[in-house]
């Protein structure tokens, strides 16, 4: 088993995740109407790389509610694309501590994929906020 280094475990998803800004800003200004999953995937290698650098598991947990609702709200046609992309982030980061920085790859890892609950509670809570907003909108006009 390798031993844990500085460079495998944090500065390479570190680094990672800050070329992902540029990446995300080209991304984006080529393709403007795919924000919001190019947010989605930002926030879920952010989220995967806090889960995996923290000995709390409640953080990754409400961020992944709370985003999970704003992408919900900003984009309820695309919910289920939306909520595996944000939640993905973290059995990811967990598989690459297992794969390159520890050795130890076990079916607990699956685990991870728990992500999903918070993920979809906070996405379907948004989209079900935003269609009764548009049911409220639609009745004041009527």
């Amino acid at each position: 088993m390798n031993s844990p280094n500085i460079v495998t475990s944090t500065l390479i998803p570190f680094y990672g995740l800050v070329l992902l800004i540029p990446i995300s800003i080209v991304w984006t200004y080529n393709r403007s109407g795919d924000w919001h999953f190019v947010l989605a995937v930002f926030l879920s290698v952010l989220i995967g790389y806090i889960d995996s650098h923290s000995s709390e598991v409640i953080f990754p947990i409400v961020l992944l509610f709370a985003f999970g609702y704003f992408l919900g709200f900003a984009k309820p046609d695309r919910f289920l694309v939306l909520g595996i992309v944000l939640a993905i982030g973290v059995p990811l980061f967990q598989l690459y501590q297992s794969l390159v920085v520890s050795d130890d790859v076990s079916v607990k890892n699956l685990g991870t994929l728990i992500s999903l609950v918070p993920s979809f509670a906070g996405i379907g809570i948004g989209v079900g906020i935003r269609r009764l907003r548009a049911d409220d909108n639609e009745g004041a006009h009527a």
